[in-house]
């Protein structure tokens, strides 16, 4: 009666649901169609929601698809085990309606927003990975920078082999490249330009320095304080010290 009651509620709100007398039956339909979130009962025969919940979990984390556990108060200590082994929120019994609504609304905002993100992150791996250019992003609230494993190799490190810092990549600009670059990147973080944009030379592992283009620029809060900046670098050795013309070898090489 409560899962009839419920699911017509949320037909009429709009959901597409689908229902499941059992626990075998819930873990059939996830296994058959896409679900964006799942109200599972605490209380059902043959598999309890407990184990259903841990089969769920198995495969699919609470931040991609959550689970509303359904429960009557005297069911605590089972609610307590539930969210301990990942069910994301829950619903007392009897179920009030707006308040079910609503944490089903605010459950479904999440997980698409931890799904576009996760859709970003992967988008940005897999760039960094095909790309020739090496990516990096600065975050100045906690003073990391992260460097993609291409940038790291344009260097001719390996992905382990080298820890970014900011301190290190300054370090590792050619001497009379290093007050420049500073300037630059000043002149960015306090908005003077509207991209950073750099030519300097850059340390390889070998120990001789390659020419890099670093292009990037700066994200801001509400005050208008950079607080990231990302970016990316490219090696233009060739184009700096060979003419083009000739092919042959010019001033800024034998330098």
């Amino acid at each position: 009666m409560n899962r009839d009651v419920l699911s017509r509620r949320l037909l009429r709100g709009g959901y597409e649901v689908v229902t499941a007398a059992d626990g075998p039956g819930a873990l059939e339909i996830l296994d058959s169609q896409p679900v964006d979130l799942v109200l599972l009962d605490v209380m059902m025969p043959g598999m309890t929601g407990i184990d259903v919940l841990e089969r769920i979990r198995r495969k699919t984390p609470a931040s991609i698809l959550p689970v509303i556990m359904v429960t009557a108060m005297a069911e605590g200590d089972c609610l307590v085990k539930a969210m301990r082994m990942g069910a994301n929120d829950y619903i007392g019994k009897p179920v009030d309606f707006a308040i079910a609504l609503a944490r089903i609304e605010t459950r479904l905002a999440l997980a698409s927003a931890s799904r576009e993100q996760q859709r970003s992150s992967e988008l940005y791996r897999l760039a960094s990975t095909a790309s020739d250019e090496g990516l990096w992003d600065w975050d100045m609230t906690n003073r990391t920078l992260y460097c993609s494993p291409r940038w790291k190799s344009l260097l001719g490190y390996t992905d382990n082999e080298f820890v970014c810092q900011p301190e290190e990549w300054s370090e590792r600009i050619h001497p009379r490249d290093r007050a420049r670059w500073r300037k630059e990147i000043e002149e960015h973080i306090l908005g003077h330009t509207a991209s950073l944009e750099s030519e300097h030379r850059i340390r390889h592992k070998d120990g001789r320095y390659r020419w890099v283009e670093c292009r990037g620029g700066a994200s801001r809060d509400a005050s208008g304080t950079a607080v990231r900046l990302a970016g990316h670098i490219t090696d233009i050795t060739t184009r700096k010290t060979v003419d083009p013309a000739t092919r042959l070898p010019n001033r800024a090489w034998l330098e």
